[in-house]
């Protein structure tokens, strides 16, 4: 089998290659109280079960992103005074909105939610690393987009983008970053990152509902691109609009890595969206919109999941991956046909 990949056919270097990114201990549980929150923060195993059901892979072809990073490699972006601060429960449930856990011990904080997400971001450093190598990874975990390099909140404690960013940018120098945020809620952690961190190295779009969590309107100023997304915009205008922003964005920033942080909270029904109705349809549509423009740019692509509140979520991110598979000839995948731009004019 060739060592080698080539990114205009997707390939793979090996069988055993996947650039899927996977961890059981990604999942998050602390005696149920997790449940007290809209996010299911297991659909990591749900997604990865689905996907090595229904793909030609076995569980083991799924990539181990490894060990968590450790405090210094978190260093490297965030502040001393906000990891200190993360010792503290009171700190973990704030950031993690779920206020019980201010009254459980930090030694079980520390194992059931620190760590995990520690070991996301090590996966999405393990993504962008096999981004760069074949063209495209899926971390299925990650998109902390509102941690920042001084605080963090709405259940995103490590900037893992930004971390996953500045990684590889030691063995790629001047490698510029564009950031594709489709999540629902503004990435205002990405933008006060990008400020502070890469003014120039990075462009960020981001399509948001400014109605909802987090008004950062001080962060939205270091927005290059910012794509207001609100329940009265139909579907197609919707896509429409992410397509545009998207391609505008490779061609006039020129990338050398695009990072998408697809979160499925455009879903219709979902609790925390302020009213936006995509359907599952819609969000396949969306991730394929960007896969093809990164492909026909040529950028290679790292994927991460990010948010989604309801409670098919799991399902409808599982339902895209494989139809990116299909689509574009993924992870072994026969392609139904050569990818292009996505047609949203017959979307309602």
């Amino acid at each position: 089998v060739s060592t080698q990949s080539t990114w205009g056919e997707f390939r793979v270097p090996s069988p055993m290659a996947v650039p899927l990114v996977y961890s059981p201990g990604y999942n998050i549980r602390f005696f149920g109280i997790e449940k007290l929150h809209p996010f299911d923060s297991c659909k990591y195993e749900k997604i990865a079960a689905a996907l090595c059901e229904q793909l030609p892979l076995r569980p083991d072809q799924l990539v181990d992103p490894g060990e968590p990073v450790d405090e210094d490699e978190l260093l490297d972006v965030h502040t001393h005074e906000y990891l200190s601060s993360l010792q503290f429960s009171a700190t973990i449930a704030r950031v993690c909105e779920l206020p019980p856990l201010a009254f459980l011990p930090h030694c079980l904080l520390e194992s059931r939610v620190l760590r995990p997400a520690r070991l996301a971001v090590r996966g999405t450093m393990r993504a962008a690393e096999l981004a760069l190598a074949h063209g495209y990874a899926i971390n299925l975990g990650g998109g902390m987009h509102h941690a920042s390099a001084a605080a963090g909140g709405g259940w995103c404690i490590y900037a893992d983008i930004f971390l996953a960013y500045r990684h590889v940018r030691r063995s790629h120098p001047g490698l510029r970053m564009l950031i594709v945020d489709l999540d629902v809620h503004q990435g205002n952690g990405l933008a006060r990152d990008k400020a502070r961190l890469h003014p120039d190295d990075v462009y960020i779009v981001d399509a948001f509902n400014p109605w909802i969590y987090p008004g950062d309107v001080e962060a939205q100023r270091n927005v290059n691109m910012a794509v207001h997304f609100t329940a009265d915009m139909s579907e197609a205008e919707y896509l429409e609009s992410v397509q545009t922003a998207v391609a505008r964005a490779i061609e006039g920033f020129q990338p050398g890595l695009l990072v998408y942080n697809a979160g499925t909270d455009i879903l219709a029904g979902d609790p925390l969206n302020g009213g936006i109705g995509i359907s599952e349809e819609g969000v396949a549509r969306r991730d394929a919109i960007v896969l093809a423009a990164a492909r026909g740019a040529r950028v290679p692509i790292t994927m991460v999941l990010s948010g989604g509140y309801a409670r098919r979520s799991a399902a409808v991110v599982s339902a895209s991956i494989l139809g990116l598979a299909r689509e574009f000839g993924l992870f072994g995948v026969a392609p139904a046909g050569a990818p292009g731009l996505v047609d949203t004019s017959a979307t309602g």
